[in-house]
Parts: C-alpha cells; structure tokens; sequence
C-alpha cells in the first residue's frame, strides 16, 4: 500500500470545479473513491484520500502427488502479478495429461490463470508386466512358473512375486521359490535384495539358488528343469547378446544387398525397354 501524490493523479476542471482523478501504478489496484473534489467555500477537498493497494494471488491449488514452484516477486511471500507457479509431479508419478498446460500466472485482478477443472493431475507410473524382465518369456510360461501382482497393479511402488514352477524347485532342489520385484519410480522393475545379498557372493548364490540364473543389464533369464542345453549355454558362455546381434545384422545386411540388386536388375530392364540403354548388335 502506498499514498498517492500529485504524480498519480491528474488534476482537472469540470465546470470551473477542481477535480481531481487518482490511478495507480501498474499491478496495484485503488482502494476508494477514483474522483475527488474541491469544496469551494472550504478550499477542501470532498471525500477521503484512496490508496494503493498491491495486488496479490493466493497461494496456489495444491495437487495430490505433485508440488509447485514459484517464479517472479512476491509481496510478504504472496505472489504478485505476474507471478508464475508452475506444476511438477513427484517422482514415481506423471501428469494424467501428458498435453496438460502446467503453467498459471497472476493476473491483474488478482486470480490464477486457467481454472480449477483444468489444473495438472498426477498419477503413479506404470511399469507394465513384469513379463518385460524376461529374455525366454515363452519357457517361463511353458514350464508353469508365473507374476503374481502383490498389489494388483503395475503402477509405482506395486510389488509382483516370480514364482517358479513346483516341478522346478523339487527336481532342482531350488532354495528359493520366488522372487520379488517392485516397480521403481522411473518405470522399471527392480529386483528386492535383502541387506545380506547385497555381496557379489551372495549375487551368485542368489543365481544358483532360483530359477533365475543370471541376471544381466536389467534382464533375467529363466532357467527351467529340461530346458535345452542351448538355451542353458546362452549366458554361460556370455555371447548371447553378440551371437544373436551379429545374426540379425547379417540377415539385415543380406536382405539390403538383395533388395538393391533386384532394384538395379528392374531399372536396368526398363532402360531397355525404353531404348535408353541399346541391345549390343550381333558381329
């Protein structure tokens, strides 16, 4: 709040009357009456002095699971105008609307940008089925082992259980019959350790103790009783990835190499066609 001076108001005659008109400063609003006028016999002006008031937003609409942050000046900590607040979800969540416009200003009368319908909303992340940590999905299935979702969600901080096949742990003689995963803030899935297999060690016993033998950038292999003994080899030997990428680029290049000789084969044929290119005369 400030008091007005002759440099906000403009005086003016009306009538062979002094009057006297107030306005403010940009981003405060008039507390009182705009016009004033002088009292001819008293030499007083009519009315009481108006102010100047700062405008100011209230604290912004507050969102489940996610916070906001505040750019711009403030007022004895309220916002001014021209104030922004902009909307942020907390980890392990993401905005309902991923088009959602996470940004309100404060206006001139005093109000959020937007409305209360169309403020941000945050829902927890979703890892999907756990089915995705599996290199050999289809032996795991086959051989009965399943997920069971803990929580009966997918989303963040959902816990699912690997629980091998009854065949797997008697033949096996397999220490551990499941496993647990829970479901991270960045949408994946990460194996529960316990304080005590936390070692490389106990990682090894983990391995041989399960029906999950290896573990590898994220990823599990599923080890099933009677499974081949190339699928047993693949990490044993740690050239599953390099074997099975380098078969792929092969037949990518081969498919590449055919796919242009066929197109130079079609090309040359219509040249011809189109006597473009000659037929060589006969000696």
């Amino acid at each position: 709040m400030y008091s007005l001076n002759v440099t906000d108001m403009n005086v003016i005659a009306v009538d062979g009357l002094r009057s006297v008109e107030y306005n403010c400063h940009d981003g405060y609003r008039l507390i009182g009456q705009s016009h004033r006028h002088c009292d001819q016999r008293t030499g007083q002006w009519i009315g009481l002095e108006p102010y100047c008031e700062r405008i100011t937003c209230l604290e912004p609409m507050s969102i489940p699971n996610g916070f906001h942050r505040m750019y711009g000046d403030d007022y004895y900590d309220q916002p001014v105008v021209g104030s922004r607040t902009v909307y942020e979800c907390r980890p392990g969540f993401i905005f309902m609307d991923p088009n959602v416009n996470d940004t309100r200003i404060c206006d001139r009368n005093g109000q959020w940008s937007g409305t209360s319908l169309d403020v941000p909303q945050c829902e927890p992340i979703d890892c999907g089925h756990p089915e995705s940590l599996l290199i050999n999905s289809e032996e795991f299935f086959l051989s009965g082992a399943q997920f069971r979702m803990i929580n009966g969600s997918t989303k963040f901080s959902s816990l699912a259980e690997l629980i091998c096949s009854t065949q797997d742990v008697q033949r096996s003689n397999l220490t551990r019959s499941s496993l647990l995963f829970r479901c991270r803030e960045d949408g994946l899935w990460t194996e529960v350790i316990s304080a005590n297999e936390t070692s490389t060690s106990s990682s090894k016993h983990r391995s041989s103790t399960s029906c999950v033998r290896q573990r590898h950038n994220g990823f599990l292999y599923f080890y099933a009783y009677g499974s081949s003994s190339t699928m047993k080899n693949f990490f044993r030997n740690k050239n599953f990835y390099i074997r099975e990428t380098s078969v792929n680029i092969l037949h990518l290049l081969a498919g590449v190499v055919v796919a242009a000789f066929l197109s130079i084969l079609i090309i040359v044929i219509l040249m011809f066609k189109r006597n473009i290119i000659e037929w060589p005369e006969a000696a």
